[in-house]
This record gives structure tokens, C-alpha cells and sequence, in this order.
């Protein structure tokens, strides 16, 4: 049921007096375990699920779902002795994000974000360069993505390239897209699994 509004924005509901469709921009944040059990690629835990079991309870999440999420994260334990990193404020990040909003604004002077830009306008528009997108595609062959999965990857590179401040889509900015979509439920490795999805158009 989310694979309607996660594609275009918008929810239909019909019932017999008739049909309604609410907006539904939205951005979602999921979680799973990497099996039944929660262990699997531990390094100081033993995972007791056989292979079925882990490739079953992987396939709970069907193929066109997965297609729609933008960003895989794995996560692993983290100490509570463990001292952070110091990051930037919540303050300088709205900063940030404003800046690469208006960025937005002023590149495509109309309602589009890069959330939500065909992939002609990021050739015409998004300063993404012909031997970047036929990169993608390379990739893609090996990787098995789908149309989808290359747009989504060229749009998120537009995305960190801008909050680097970049005008034109960089290689580095365009790797780390790519690394953002490499599916956790495809490898050995297990750790926490978190999936980001969404049509945000302020993102």
C-alpha cells in the first residue's frame, strides 16, 4: 500500500459513494533486523537462523518496495563508553539545508526539488554530466538496478552536492549516492537495517 503514494505523492481512496485523492507527500524511516533472531554478522553474537529462514524473512519486504527507498543505512552496536564525535549543530544544518534549498529554487525556477526532477531535467538543469550518468548505468548492469534506482541515485547526488555547496554534481558526491544504495539485505554481513524513502520536496 505504500508503494502508491511513495511514487506519486498522492493517496486515492475508493469507496462506493466515489474516489478521493489526498496529497501524501511524506519521508519514510524504516527499520529491521538482519534476521529472525537479530544476530546475523554479529561479531560477539551468534546468529541461530539457517540461510532459508534469513533469505525468508529478507523477503518480507517485496522487490518494488525496496526499489522506492532512496537510502540503505547498516548500523552497528555502538558502546555506551563509546565518546560521539562532534558534529554540526542543529542550527548549522538548517542553515545547510536552507542553502541547498535555495540553491534548488534558483536552479530550476519552479516547483521541482531534486526529490522529485526527471531525469531530463537533471540533464538539463541539474549540472549532471553525460559521463556520470553513463557511469550510473555501468554500475547498474552489475548492481542489477532498475530505471528507478539510477534516477533516485542521480537526484541524491544533486542533493549532497548541493548541501557541499557544489553547483555541478561531483564524482565524490556521486559515489556516495551509489553507496547509499547498496541493500544490506543483499549481503553476508548482517547489522541493524535502515531504510529511508520518501517524495519530501524540501529535501
Amino acid at each position: 500500500m505504500l508503494r502508491e503514494p511513495l511514487e506519486s505523492g498522492q493517496v486515492h481512496i475508493s469507496r462506493a459513494q466515489g474516489t478521493v485523492t489526498y496529497p501524501a507527500h511524506f519521508q519514510l524511516v524504516s527499520a529491521m533486523n538482519p534476521c529472525p533472531c537479530g544476530y546475523h554478522g554479529a561479531k560477539h553474537r551468534y546468529c541461530t537462523c539457517s540461510p532459508k529462514e534469513i533469505q525468508k524473512y529478507h523477503n518480507r519486504i517485496s522487490g518494488p518496495l525496496l526499489d522506492r527507498f532512496d537510502i540503505f543505512l547498516s548500523l552497528v552496536p555502538v558502546s555506551m563508553n563509546t565518546n560521539a564525535a562532534k558534529g554540526p549543530t542543529s542550527a548549522e544544518l538548517r542553515n545547510q539545508v536552507i542553502e541547498a534549498q535555495t540553491m534548488q529554487q534558483a536552479r530550476y525556477q519552479c516547483d521541482d526539488r531534486n526529490a522529485t526532477a526527471s531525469l531530463e531535467t537533471l540533464k538539463n538543469k541539474g549540472n549532471v554530466s553525460l559521463d556520470q550518468i553513463q557511469l550510473v548505468e555501468k554500475c547498474a548492469q552489475k548492481q542489477l538496478w532498475s530505471n528507478r534506482v539510477q534516477v533516485k541515485i542521480l537526484r541524491l547526488a544533486r542533493t549532497i552536492a548541493d548541501l557541499n555547496g557544489a553547483e555541478h554534481v561531483t564524482d565524490e558526491a556521486l559515489w556516495e549516492a551509489m553507496t547509499y544504495q547498496r541493500s544490506p539485505l543483499l549481503k553476508k554481513e548482517g547489522k541493524d537495517v535502515v531504510l529511508i524513502a520518501g517524495r519530501n520536496r524540501e529535501r
